[in-house]
């Protein structure tokens, strides 16, 4: 079954992350791309965003793309049983995954089981075309390679959607793709939607907190 997990944010959504890739995934070995951060001009702390991990029980590598070759990320990809895409700039993030044979080779990856988990600029990355990120991040980060994304949902993801400093951004965005009829996701940030063979859904963190199962919502 293949198993992607788009999350808002990773610190708000973990409880939802981490329960679901325990559940689905062959193995605790953890690809940590890092990359969209750095496209930022910031970095992953070990302290807050790889400990986390560690104490849910995963192996942690982390594994920049830019500058790699495609051995490399198909060697890196096959050493994982989940790979995590965190935040940053998408823009730059989707280059990196173009360059690095990443793009090509995640989905046969997450077919034959491999658990993708993408955080803010992870998850807008899955979407089928990342441009309306623009009015969040610099497009001049990205390259050559157009905007199109791995497609691994039909539909714009909005995260952050109740972040105090990225809302008013993302809202305007809510709007404007409710004025012209366009179906997305809006994810507040303890809010994931989790694509699998059954179809998308919508999954929270106080799921996993609670009850720790995953409660539906119907599609927008």
């Amino acid at each position: 079954m293949k198993t992607i997990i788009l999350a808002s944010q990773m610190t708000g959504c973990f409880p939802a992350i981490t329960g679901i890739a325990r559940e689905r995934a062959d193995g605790t070995r953890l690809l940590y791309i890092p990359t969209a951060a750095y496209g930022e001009g910031w970095e992953p702390v070990f302290e807050t965003d790889i400990v986390p991990f560690e104490d849910a029980g995963f192996s942690v590598e982390m594994f920049d793309l830019a500058g790699r070759s495609r051995g490399e990320t198909v060697a890196a990809l096959g050493r994982a049983d989940v790979v995590f895409v965190c935040g940053g700039n998408t823009f730059h993030l989707l280059h990196h995954m173009k360059e690095s044979g990443f793009f090509d080779e995640i989905g046969r990856r997450v077919d034959e089981g491999l658990v993708y988990v993408g955080s803010s600029a992870g998850s807008v990355a899955a979407t089928p075309d990342i441009s309306y990120a623009s009015s969040v991040d610099d497009p001049s980060k990205g390259g050559h390679h157009g905007n199109g994304g791995l497609g691994f949902i039909d539909r714009p993801v909005l995260p952050h959607m109740d972040h105090p400093a990225f809302s008013p951004y993302v809202r305007a965005l809510a709007d404007g793709f409710e004025a012209d009829g366009t179906a997305y996701y809006g994810l507040n940030d303890d809010e994931a939607v989790l694509v699998d063979d059954d179809g998308p859904k919508v999954v929270r963190s106080a799921d996993y907190l609670n009850a720790a199962r995953v409660t539906d919502r119907p599609a927008p």
